[in-house]
């Protein structure tokens, strides 16, 4: 730890950001208008939800708890604050999170092999049905893995070829909104049980987004969340609202590349940058640079006179 005098440690400031304003001055009205304002929409009040606040409000507070470090060579120490490690939430403890999977998955996990990021998001019409049961989820991860496996092996013409698949969920939009899709970062080519590797051949993303279609209907059916009639009709849609993009591609030799593609699949839902709070006018607005073309790029949560935002 010699070269620890070379630099500075600065603490971070948590207070001093808009967002954990907002949340000290706001949370506790939001928790009671809840179930007035916000159940209907959002599903029932999760108790994780303030054990994840409070936990965030202490985070990097050196009156929570700290750790001493101190240097053997050179003497120097200072106070290390303790963390929340809240996922998400927390956009410092979730940085971290991110940077140590990326690493983990980049040294331990993946093959040198070319990969792919494959989005799939789903109609407007069937996000209501996993805003209100999370539990959905997980059987659309499991739905978008066998669609692409299955196409995968379609396109290799070898019925025993696996990709390789990390699937992960972003419930939100970049304007915060409640917005369900699927990251998936796939190797671009398949495994065959004698560890041979075989690229793909340039591929119609046609099969995979009909197939994914199909699997997610049929999954929804058999929960009884769709009926026969309301299939038909969705299919009957010249536009289906379901889409499967992979336009990034990550060459064999980028693992840099194959990092920060694993560091982005379970980015934070925001970033301190986008957001601006203002006490005096009680105005939130969080804006974004992802949202291109003539619709709006910020979103402004409009003033309740009711004493909190709505």
């Amino acid at each position: 730890m010699a070269e620890c005098a070379k630099g500075v440690y600065r603490p971070r400031r948590p207070r001093e950001t808009a967002f954990y304003r907002l949340v000290e001055e706001h949370y506790e009205r939001f928790e009671q208008v809840y179930p007035e304002r916000y159940e209907d929409r959002y599903g029932f009040f999760r108790p994780v939800i303030r054990e994840t606040v409070y936990k965030y409000l202490g985070c990097g507070d050196l009156k929570q708890g700290f750790a001493r470090v101190r240097c053997r060579d050179c003497g120097h120490e200072y106070l290390l604050a303790y963390s929340c490690k809240r996922r998400y939430f927390c956009t410092s403890c979730h940085t971290k999170r991110a940077v140590a999977f990326a690493e983990w998955l980049h040294t331990t996990v993946l093959w040198p092999v070319a990969h792919r990021q494959i989005v799939l998001t789903i109609p407007k019409m069937l996000r209501a049905y996993f805003r209100y049961d999370r539990r959905l989820l997980g059987d659309l991860c499991r739905v978008a893995a066998e669609a692409i496996t299955r196409s995968f092996r379609v396109l290799l013409g070898k019925p025993s070829a696996k990709p390789g698949l990390v699937v992960c969920v972003h419930s939100f939009g970049n304007l915060l909104n409640f917005h369900p899709h699927l990251h998936v970062m796939a190797t671009d080519g398949g495994f065959t049980p004698d560890g041979a590797f075989h690229p793909l051949p340039t591929m119609s993303l046609a099969p995979i987004e009909e197939l994914f279609r199909h699997r997610v209907l049929g999954m929804l059916r058999r929960k009884g969340l769709l009926t026969p009639e309301r299939i038909r009709l969705m299919r009957s849609w010249e536009h289906s609202g379901f889409n499967v993009n992979a336009a990034v591609r990550i060459g064999a030799s980028d693992a840099t590349g194959r990092e920060n593609l694993a560091r982005y699949l379970i980015r934070a839902p925001f970033s301190m940058n986008k957001i601006r709070y203002d006490p005096a006018a009680r105005t939130v607005i969080c804006k974004t640079k992802m949202v291109a073309g003539p619709n709006r790029n910020f979103v402004a949560p409009r003033k309740s006179g009711r004493g909190g935002m709505a």
